[in-house]
């Protein structure tokens, strides 16, 4: 599809999207508002696995990171605002992304990687289920949404419509990040490293930076849910 037919499409399903709390009931806007979450987690997996040739099966541990700091922040009634909290919780989860990185890719790729960082995640897993702070196995319930005070005007996201359409705002704003990075063709799958590297791209540099991911709508999902709680991966 050219630009302009593609440009067309898009901007006729965000008008959809953003009519869609007075054309659908709340239910089905709950799975609306969660899919558009999900879709901004999957870029930032595209990224990691398309242009960087980074295959991680523990992409959701930095997710669930900066998920669980915003719940918990709001669980516990910490004096952060909202706004600090996702800021906060998006720092961690870029944190937690470079380290692994630094020290996992140095040292291993390919299905080695994957399995490495599958274990990460299942470690990080374990740790939730046996901390208190972070409700075990239980979770995290009783999450409330946030008025959001800038001192001239107050936004209030309580009610799921207005919080529906904060998430939208959101979502819609990371979609230029990914676009941009996608028209870079910047690839360094192990056929194209001597290639890219010829071209002056700093192939290390850029799998680290790729590997802190998209840490900002984990946040965003705690809100969406009313709890969060540890969802093991089950191979079967």
């Amino acid at each position: 599809m050219r630009p302009g037919p593609r440009v067309g499409v898009a901007a006729v399903c965000l008008v959809l999207l953003f009519l869609a709390p007075d054309l659908v009931n709340p239910g089905l806007l709950f799975v609306i508002g969660l899919t558009m979450i999900q879709a901004v987690f999957a870029l930032s997996w595209n990224l990691l696995f398309r242009y960087a040739g980074l295959a991680s099966f523990g992409h959701a541990m930095f997710y669930g990171i900066g998920a669980y700091c915003t719940a918990a922040i709001i669980f516990h009634h910490l004096p952060i605002p909202f706004l600090a909290a996702v800021l906060l919780s998006t720092i961690l989860g870029g944190v937690a992304a470079f380290v692994v990185g630094v020290i996992v890719l140095p040292r291993t790729t390919g299905i080695q990687l994957a399995v490495l960082t599958l274990a990460l995640s299942q470690l990080a897993l374990l740790f939730v289920s046996y901390s208190t702070f972070l409700g075990r196995d239980d979770g995290l319930s009783g999450l409330t949404r946030p008025r959001l005070d800038f001192g001239a005007f107050i936004v209030d996201l309580t009610t799921p419509a207005r919080y529906y359409t904060f998430v939208l705002v959101v979502c819609a704003a990371a979609l230029p990040v990914a676009t941009d990075a996608s028209k870079r063709r910047v690839v360094v799958w192990p056929e194209w490293r001597s290639v890219s590297e010829g071209q002056g791209v700093n192939v290390r540099a850029f799998e680290l930076l790729v590997a802190l991911g998209v840490n900002v709508e984990d946040a965003f999902e705690r809100q969406h849910h009313d709890d969060f709680k540890p969802r093991p991966i089950r191979l079967r």
